[in-house]
Order: structure tokens, then C-alpha cells, then sequence
């Protein structure tokens, strides 16, 4: 069953850049209402949906994504996903990872890039889905690790994204990375052989990583154990992610 696409991010068009749902409210919405657009292609305009328990951006059906723009396409189900990243090795699911970081943190220019013809094969947020001689591609669901969380989101695959302090708390053989972001700690299980030996807990780091919530929305469980890339920050932020 495919999920509904959702959108944890808009560019907006006075300030030319993309911002995070969080932004949003009840109280501010109109005021960014006419300048909300798909924060991949700027061109599909969207509209805020209150709702108290689920607040949401949907697409305005009058403005079509750009051709090539992830969200042109349906939402990855879990079975397509979970089969996509079994047909990659390590080496390859790092690759993925570090394009997928450009594109979500550290070079959000980069996705423009990715609307030209003929490369959604190349796009880190698509995958291909090829039954016999019928080739198509889907979206893979992304969650900016600011934005809240809900009972919807559990069990759901996602790309978390974000910058964040990370801190290591380790038991006898394992250890739980500490993602601390905003008022919210969620925790990552590394089993002994995937303990990290390089985080700083006075830095921020980008980090992208694959997998789905469990345990009261706190806890990611990894797609595979490679799931996981970090980056420090060696300079100062403006926005955050």
C-alpha cells in the first residue's frame, strides 16, 4: 500500500530559500500562502491544511510539478524499498547516502540539477522499478528529524535528515547513537562491529540515515546497518534542517 506523499519542507519564494514545516501554524499560514512551492522544482504551489491533529501541505492540483521532480511520482512502498536496497552493496548504499546528504543538507542547489532530461535514474530520491519491459519510479519518503512526528509515521521507511548533536551511549556490547535535535532525543541502535570512534559531542553534524520509527516515535530502527552518514559541521549555519 503506497502512502500518501507528504511535504516536510516549501521553498518560499520572498525569501528565495526552503524552509521547514515547522514554520507553519494557524496563526501565521496566510502569511506564507501565495509563496509556497515544492521544494525540489519551485514550481508546483502549495497550500497548508490545518488540522489539529495532522496539519499538512498538500499540492494545488492547477500547478504540475517540473518534469523529473521526485514528488511527480508515487511514494515508494516498503516491499519496493526494502527489494531496491537489497540489490546494493555496502560501497553502493554509502554512495547513495552521501548523494542523498548533498541533496537534503549540505547543497540544496544540487536538486535543480536533477530536473534535467534524462536523469532520474541518477536522482538519489527516486527508485527504478522495472516489470518486464516497463520501467518506472517511484519516490522515496523523506522526514526532516525537526519536524514532529506521529503514530502515522510508525513502521513507515523514511529518509531522516536534519543537523544535530550526536552523543554515544554505550552498553556492554552495543551502543545507542544519540541524535539530539530541538527538544527531542531519538536513539540508533549500533550493535558492537558499527560503534563509531569519532563523534564530538560539542559539534553538529548533518546526518541522513534510512530506516523507521519505533517505540514511541523515539527510536530509529536502520533499513541495514549502512544506513547511517554523518558529517560535521566545520562552519556556521544560518538555517536549520
Amino acid at each position: 500500500m503506497e502512502s500518501k506523499l507528504k511535504y516536510d519542507e516549501f521553498y518560499y519564494s520572498v525569501e528565495n530559500k526552503v524552509l521547514l514545516f515547522n514554520k507553519l501554524n494557524k496563526s501565521n499560514y496566510l502569511s506564507y500562502e501565495d509563496n509556497m512551492f515544492c521544494p525540489d522544482c519551485h514550481q508546483a504551489k502549495l497550500s497548508y491544511v490545518f488540522n489539529a491533529k495532522t496539519p499538512h501541505l498538500r499540492q494545488k492540483s492547477s500547478t504540475p510539478h517540473k518534469n523529473h521532480c521526485p514528488y511527480q511520482h508515487k511514494s515508494a512502498s516498503s516491499v519496493s524499498i526494502k527489494k531496491h536496497f537489497d540489490t546494493l552493496n555496502d560501497t553502493q548504499i554509502q554512495h547513495k547516502l552521501d548523494s542523498m546528504m548533498r541533496y537534503l543538507c549540505t547543497d540544496k542547489n544540487t536538486r535543480q540539477t536533477y530536473l534535467l532530461d534524462d536523469t532520474m535514474q541518477h536522482n538519489p530520491m527516486l527508485i527504478e522499478n522495472q516489470t518486464k519491459n516497463t520501467k518506472t519510479y517511484s519516490m522515496l519518503k523523506r522526514k526532516s528529524l525537526r519536524v514532529y512526528f506521529t503514530n502515522e509515521d510508525k513502521n513507515e521507511i523514511y529518509i531522516f535528515y536534519g543537523k544535530a548533536k550526536l552523543q554515544l551511549e554505550h552498553k556492554e556490547n552495543y551502543a545507542f547513537l544519540k541524535i539530539i535535535i530541538a527538544n527531542k532525543i531519538i536513539s540508533i541502535y549500533r550493535s558492537k562491529s558499527f560503534i563509531p570512534n569519532d563523534i564530538d559531542a560539542n559539534a553538529q553534524y548533518y546526518i541522513v540515515c534510512i530506516g523507521y520509527l519505533e517505540e514511541g516515535l523515539f527510536k530509529i530502527e536502520l533499513l541495514k546497518p549502512h544506513c547511517l552518514k554523518y558529517e560535521k559541521i566545520e562552519h556556521r549555519e544560518q538555517d536549520g534542517l
